[in-house]
């Protein structure tokens, strides 16, 4: 597998798995917490706003295709279905979000934790 990073390492904490080869962008403003798993033609970026850019929690899951753009804040334990586009804030974390435009589906979260 080929990986190829052209922001600084900064933007993502410890833990990060990346689940399959393909298409990631993430704006190097963008943070990402610990333990975040993200998956192919994800789209982390910044609105019309310059440095308005997503800050993620820790422990989320971000599944296949999710678009995230604008000052929004993911909280932690959070899981992101396929396809998704999210443009507003979940701050307070432990849910999970799907559709266009996003919206809470659940209050499971990822429940799934590695060490």
């Amino acid at each position: 597998m080929k990986i190829g990073i052209f922001n600084s390492l900064q933007l993502f904490r410890g833990g990060l798995k990346i689940n399959h080869y393909g298409l990631i962008v993430v704006h190097p403003l963008a943070r990402i917490g610990e333990w975040c798993d993200i998956h192919q033609g994800v789209n982390i970026g910044q609105n019309i706003e310059k440095g308005s850019v997503p800050v993620i929690g820790d422990n989320v899951w971000i599944g296949p295709g999710v678009k995230m753009f604008g000052k929004i804040a993911l909280g932690d334990n959070m899981m992101l279905g396929a396809g998704a586009i999210v443009n507003k804030s979940f701050d307070e974390g432990n849910c999970t979000i799907a559709g266009n435009p996003a919206i809470r589906v659940n209050d499971h979260g990822n429940v799934w934790f590695r060490e």
